[in-house]
Formats: C-alpha cells, structure tokens, sequence
C-alpha cells in the first residue's frame, strides 16, 4: 500500500512515536482521545473501543514501539477498571506491551515511564523509582516523568528522604516554565502545599487562575482547603466559582465538604449525581461515604462498604507497607470507633513516613474525631509535627543552596 503523503502538523505528531506508520498513527490518535475521556469520566465503557484501535494500528505497524505502547495504555485501563471492582489486575498485560517497545527502541523514555507507573501502581515503589528515574536520564526536561517522580517520592512513599528527593525534582521542573506560565504558580503551589506551608501555597493557587489555569486549580485549590481544615471555604469556592463543573472530582469534592459539615443530605444528592453520570466512585471517597452512612442510621451497609475495603487493603499489606493503605486503615478503624487499632496504624504511619499537609487534616477532619481525644494521639501528632520541622528544615537548606526562592 502506497505510504499517505505526511503533512507538516503529521510531522510534528509523529516525532511522538518514531517510525510510526501515519495509517497506524492515525488509529492510535483515536484511541488516545478515548483514553483521555476514560480519565476524565473512569467510564469503562471505552474500553472495547480504545482495544479495536490500538489493534487496527497494531496490524499495520506492529513493529513500532508507539503502537505496542498505545497496546500497553490500552491494558492500563483494564488494570484499572479490575481494581475498582476488587478483582486482581492482569498487570503483566502492560509489561509486557511495554518490554516489547523497549526491545524495539531500548531508548524508548515513554515506555521506561509507563513500567514506573504501573509499579507504582502494583505498590513496587522501588521499581517505580527505578524505571521512572532511567526514563529521566533518557528524557531529562520530560516534566510529566519529573513530576510523576517527584508525586511518588512525595506521595506514595512519603518516607523523609524520599520526600527530600522527590521536593528536588518537582524544584527542577518548576524551573522549566516561564513567570507567566498558570503551571509554574500550579506548581509551586503545589510544592509548598507538600510543604504545609498555608499561606505560600494559597497565593500560588490563586496566582494561577488569575493566570488562567481553571479546572486543575479548581480542583488542587478545593482539596487544599478541605485538607487545611477549612471545609466551609472550600464549599463556598466550590458552590461560587466551580459550580458549573459536573465531573467526577468537582462532585466528590462537594461530596468531601458537605460530609466535613455534617451536611449529609446535600453530600448525599451530589453522590447521587456521580451515580447519574456513570463515574466511578474511588477508595477514599468510599471510606467517607462509609462514615455518611454510620451518621445516617444505616449501619449495616456502612460496615459492609468498610469492612470490604479494609480486607482488601490487609491483603495488599501483607506484602508491603504502603503509607496510604496504613493512612485508610486508620481512616477505617477510626469512623467505627475501633481506637486501639485505628491509633496503631497511625503510629506505623508517624514511625515510616512524614505526614505534613496530611497532619492538619488528620487533626481536623471529622472521620478522625472518635480517635483525638486520647492522650496517644496527641503524643503521636507531636512527634509527627517535630518530624515535619526537621524536613522542612532540610528542604529549605537545599532550596538555599540552589537558589530557590519563590
């Protein structure tokens, strides 16, 4: 078949995938706007036709390491999907997609990514870090891995010098914006936000949709606030400038504000809405809904929706400690009262990791009240606080050093 001739913006989107065939390219375009409607929606619906474009590009173009990619993307989603319904995911499906394009292209950076998220994914932070940090030497300036890295570092381990590290690479890629750019602000909000540093991270926030950055700051801007123990001003900005949205996180969101308040029956109209537009409802939205429940005299489903997710978080613990498995549990153990074993998670949590923005919510938020009250958790809240001052302070020598200042 005679090669379609190459337009100048097919040029362009073809460096993304080297020696693509445009036919075949063509294909993986369409599953990729399906692939983003899947996260925007966790509608498992595209599944089926993210699968039949990705295998119409692999007949073509078997051989290019942005098709098996695209095939690699395409399981993701099923991986997905499998964990929200509490069934195993069939990880090895995106390996081995990934592995074969990194056979085809040993430089692949993208394909080294996709292996760090999806180990990331698996709880192998370990892994992650590794592939993530090999796609980082291969694509250096890549601000999606530098940003992934630093989310994992910052996150997902959350350990002190995991957290060092991970603050270093969300500094480099703040350094790759221009002053104008709403992503610097982004991100730099997002940076002392990790920090728990209050008034820094909100000036950026807000700089950034001042900007023009809207719908991301919207949400990162409103979860800030529910996290800051101000449930009332993030309902306020939500229902005032974020009232149009209907996806899945600004309903979530309400969701989140309106249990904050006791408001269970608004909570529970914009639960209703999630189930309306078809989007899925994820772990820690559960757990909360789990409390509403309690709250609301149905206990029986209340403890089965808990009880079902704190078994399925036991299993994953027992092959390796994870800081949001450990912060669930205690999540879990605290709404039904469960003291002693709520308060010992939360000493696991202090004794492996650095709670920063997390600790204000914790001391805050009413899921964690029936646990507060008790002189260990005071004990355990100062030691966590001291740990946080030690961090903070080894992130601002480094920032000193570097000449970081914002």
């Amino acid at each position: 078949m005679q090669q379609p001739a190459i337009k100048p913006d097919e040029e362009r989107r073809i460096d993304k995938y080297p020696n693509t065939n445009i036919e075949a390219y063509d294909y993986l375009l369409n599953a990729q706007e399906l692939i983003n409607k899947y996260w925007l929606t966790r509608n498992g619906d595209y599944s089926s036709s993210i699968h039949f474009f990705v295998d119409k590009a692999l007949e073509i173009d078997p051989e290019s390491p942005g098709v098996n990619l695209g095939k690699a993307n395409a399981f993701l989603i099923d991986c997905t999907e499998d964990a929200q319904h509490l069934k195993v995911p069939n990880w090895d499906s995106i390996h081995y997609y990934a592995d074969i394009a990194l056979q085809l292209d040993p430089e692949y950076a993208e394909a080294y990514g996709m292996k760090g998220n999806v180990y990331d994914e698996q709880g192998m932070n370990d892994k992650a870090i590794e592939y993530l940090s090999k796609a980082i030497d291969l694509s250096p300036n890549d601000r999606e891995l530098n940003l992934k890295l630093a989310e994992i570092l910052n996150g997902s381990e959350k350990t002190q010098i995991d957290l060092i590290r991970g603050m270093t690479y969300l500094r480099k890629t703040i350094g790759t914006y221009n002053d104008s750019d709403p992503n610097k602000a982004y991100q730099i909000a997002a940076y002392y936000d990790f920090l728990d540093e209050f008034s820094k991270a909100e000036k950026h926030y807000l700089k950034s949709m001042k900007l023009g950055m809207t719908l991301p700051s919207y949400r990162a801007y409103s979860a800030f606030l529910i996290l800051h123990g101000k449930p009332w001003e993030a309902i306020w900005f939500i229902d005032s400038v974020y009232m149009d949205q209907t996806d899945r996180t600004s309903l979530t969101r309400r969701i989140w504000g309106y249990i904050e308040i006791n408001e269970f029956e608004k909570a529970e109209r914009y639960y209703e809405k999630i189930l309306d537009g078809g989007f899925r409802i994820l772990r820690g939205d559960s757990i909360r809904l789990g409390y509403m429940y309690l709250e609301t005299n149905r206990e029986a489903h209340a403890k089965s929706i808990l009880s079902t997710i704190r078994e399925q978080i036991e299993i994953r613990l027992s092959d390796r400690k994870h800081f949001w498995d450990l912060y669930d549990l205690c999540m879990i153990h605290a709404i039904l009262n469960e003291a002693k074993e709520a308060l010992r998670y939360l000493s696991e949590i202090e004794e492996f990791y650095v709670l920063m923005n997390y600790q204000k919510y914790i001391e805050s938020s009413i899921v964690f009240s029936n646990i507060r009250n008790t002189p260990e958790f005071r004990a355990i809240m100062e030691r966590s606080k001291a740990k946080n001052e030690a961090t903070r302070a080894q992130i601002k020598e480094m920032e000193k050093r570097e000449g970081f200042d914002m």
